[in-house]
């Protein structure tokens, strides 16, 4: 089983539905498990009546329901905006009112009170705060606001075009297949974060998430990644000087590591 990006369909083919898919910040997803919680979570935005086109933020940080959310909106053609609790309450409000978001996913307990009016909670409940105007609608995948250091953070629009085209440039010319698993880093604010999670599901690979909470602690950073056999390394340049300095950065204590990309800043 894997998940066709261009189609935005599951495919199964070769790929074991008992394989891990994703590493998530609170529990391991099978590829089985993932397809039915995304058809799940599609089935409660058809439920809320939210049309395709309307932004959705999706609030969280990397745990289960958080990337089957993604996966989701991304299914349903509801271009979606990441966040989480590492961005301001100003700055999450101001998302909200830029993007005019009707609908947020919460995958977090920890969310902080935004006013959407509509809410989707990760047991699948469907709050309703206020009256909802579905009337803004954008053809995008999804939408990424900048950092902002150069002045107002800037919400940038990447259509489903460059996401279908960007996953079939990135399997074709980097070393992933089926047997990757890839060694996530970023935030999924930034878009690197993207060629682990499309990456995975186009080559049917597993995917380990780790929060920045995890990145920082390096002897939990490490286990999980012997755990799981971590092969493929995807981080920007700043976090991997960072691990240099370690002198439990290498080979030995991370043997399964064949593959080291450095992206982003």
């Amino acid at each position: 089983m894997y998940f066709d990006v261009a189609a935005k369909t599951f495919k199964n083919e070769t790929i074991d539905a008992d394989k891990i898919a994703f590493v998530a910040a609170d529990k391991n997803v099978l590829w089985a498990e993932l397809k039915t919680l995304s058809d799940k979570i599609c089935d409660t935005f058809k439920k809320a009546n939210v049309p395709a086109g309307s932004p959705v933020l999706v609030y969280g940080d990397k745990e289960a329901f958080f990337l089957a959310a993604i996966l989701s909106c991304y299914r349903m053609n509801l271009p979606f905006i990441p966040v989480n609790n590492s961005l301001p309450v100003k700055r999450l409000k101001k998302i909200i009112e830029q993007t005019q978001s009707q609908v947020m996913v919460v995958a977090s307990e920890d969310v902080p009170v935004l006013h959407t009016p509509l809410v989707i909670k990760n047991d699948f409940s469907i709050q309703k705060e206020g009256a909802i105007n579905f009337s803004a609608t954008i053809n995008a995948a999804y939408i990424l606001f900048t950092s902002g250091s150069s002045g107002e953070p800037k919400g940038v629009i990447i259509a489903n075009e460059n996401i279908a085209s960007f996953t079939k440039w990135f399997v074709n010319k980097f070393p992933v297949n089926k047997d990757t698993i890839f060694i996530n880093q970023a935030n999924f604010l930034f878009d690197i974060s993207l060629a682990d999670f499309f990456g995975t599901l186009q080559t049917g690979g597993t995917a380990i998430f780790n929060t920045t909470e995890i990145t920082g602690n390096a002897n939990l950073f490490y286990e999980r990644i012997n755990k799981y056999k971590g092969t493929y390394w995807n981080s920007t340049p700043s976090f991997i000087v960072r691990c240099l300095a370690d002198k439990d950065f290498n080979s030995k204590n991370l043997p399964s590591i064949t593959h080291f990309v450095l992206s982003g800043e």
